[in-house]
Protein backbone atom coordinates (compact mmCIF):
# COMPACT_ATOMS: atom_id res chain seq x y z
CA UNK A 1 0.00 0.00 0.00
CA UNK A 2 0.98 3.35 -0.71
CA UNK A 3 2.76 5.25 2.10
CA UNK A 4 1.04 8.67 1.22
CA UNK A 5 -2.53 6.84 1.68
CA UNK A 6 -1.70 6.42 4.80
CA UNK A 7 0.08 9.86 5.51
CA UNK A 8 -3.42 11.34 4.79
CA UNK A 9 -5.41 8.94 7.51
CA UNK A 10 -2.31 10.25 9.57
CA UNK A 11 -3.30 14.05 8.66
CA UNK A 12 -6.64 13.32 9.08
CA UNK A 13 -6.77 11.89 12.84
CA UNK A 14 -4.30 14.98 13.64
CA UNK A 15 -7.12 17.39 12.70
CA UNK A 16 -9.51 15.72 14.42
CA UNK A 17 -7.00 15.70 17.91
CA UNK A 18 -6.52 19.52 16.90
CA UNK A 19 -9.89 20.05 16.75
CA UNK A 20 -10.55 18.12 20.18
CA UNK A 21 -7.42 20.55 21.70
CA UNK A 22 -9.15 23.67 20.24
CA UNK A 23 -12.61 22.85 21.47
CA UNK A 24 -11.07 21.67 24.94
CA UNK A 25 -9.56 25.12 25.37
CA UNK A 26 -12.44 27.45 24.16
CA UNK A 27 -15.23 25.62 26.34
CA UNK A 28 -13.22 23.82 28.98
CA UNK A 29 -14.75 20.73 28.82
CA UNK A 30 -11.86 18.10 27.48
CA UNK A 31 -14.01 15.25 27.41
CA UNK A 32 -16.84 16.34 25.74
CA UNK A 33 -14.71 18.19 23.14
CA UNK A 34 -12.93 15.05 22.39
CA UNK A 35 -15.86 12.71 22.94
CA UNK A 36 -17.61 14.94 19.87
CA UNK A 37 -14.25 15.22 17.56
CA UNK A 38 -14.15 10.91 17.87
CA UNK A 39 -18.14 10.74 16.92
CA UNK A 40 -17.21 12.78 13.95
CA UNK A 41 -14.58 10.93 12.77
CA UNK A 42 -16.49 7.84 13.62
CA UNK A 43 -19.33 8.76 11.43
CA UNK A 44 -17.43 9.93 9.18
CA UNK A 45 -15.79 6.66 8.52
CA UNK A 46 -18.88 5.17 8.36
CA UNK A 47 -20.01 7.03 5.49
CA UNK A 48 -17.25 6.12 3.74
CA UNK A 49 -17.63 2.97 4.26
CA UNK A 50 -21.49 3.09 3.18
CA UNK A 51 -20.54 4.98 0.40
CA UNK A 52 -17.84 1.90 -0.27
CA UNK A 53 -21.13 -0.07 -0.02
CA UNK A 54 -23.11 1.13 -2.31
CA UNK A 55 -20.63 1.10 -4.86
CA UNK A 56 -20.52 -2.42 -4.30
CA UNK A 57 -24.04 -2.91 -4.76
CA UNK A 58 -24.30 -1.42 -8.15
CA UNK A 59 -21.53 -3.47 -9.35
CA UNK A 60 -18.19 -1.69 -8.53
CA UNK A 61 -17.90 -0.50 -12.38
CA UNK A 62 -15.35 2.65 -12.47
CA UNK A 63 -18.35 4.79 -13.99
CA UNK A 64 -19.46 5.01 -10.21
CA UNK A 65 -16.36 4.59 -8.61
CA UNK A 66 -16.97 6.56 -4.89
CA UNK A 67 -15.14 10.09 -4.61
CA UNK A 68 -12.38 8.77 -1.91
CA UNK A 69 -9.30 9.89 -1.01
CA UNK A 70 -6.49 8.45 1.18
CA UNK A 71 -6.83 4.53 2.64
CA UNK A 72 -10.38 4.45 0.86
CA UNK A 73 -9.01 5.05 -2.40
CA UNK A 74 -6.10 2.48 -2.30
CA UNK A 75 -8.91 0.03 -1.11
CA UNK A 76 -11.53 0.81 -3.71
CA UNK A 77 -8.69 0.88 -6.21
CA UNK A 78 -8.04 -2.64 -5.12
CA UNK A 79 -11.37 -3.94 -5.37
CA UNK A 80 -11.69 -2.39 -8.78
CA UNK A 81 -8.22 -4.03 -9.83
CA UNK A 82 -9.67 -7.71 -8.07
CA UNK A 83 -12.67 -7.39 -10.42
CA UNK A 84 -10.56 -6.84 -13.25
CA UNK A 85 -8.11 -9.45 -13.25
CA UNK A 86 -11.44 -11.90 -11.97
CA UNK A 87 -13.06 -10.78 -15.25
CA UNK A 88 -9.94 -11.16 -17.33
CA UNK A 89 -9.68 -14.74 -15.94
CA UNK A 90 -13.23 -16.00 -16.96
CA UNK A 91 -12.43 -14.53 -20.22
CA UNK A 92 -9.27 -16.79 -20.74
CA UNK A 93 -11.51 -19.43 -19.30
CA UNK A 94 -14.33 -19.07 -21.15
CA UNK A 95 -11.87 -19.04 -24.58
CA UNK A 96 -9.73 -22.01 -23.38
CA UNK A 97 -13.14 -24.11 -23.40
CA UNK A 98 -13.93 -22.98 -26.44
Amino acid sequence: MHSSYWTIEYWRIALVLFIAVLGGMLSGYWQVSLTVSLIGYIAWLLFKLHQLENWLKKGAKVQHFPDNNGLWESITQQIYGMQKKSAHRKSHMSRLLK
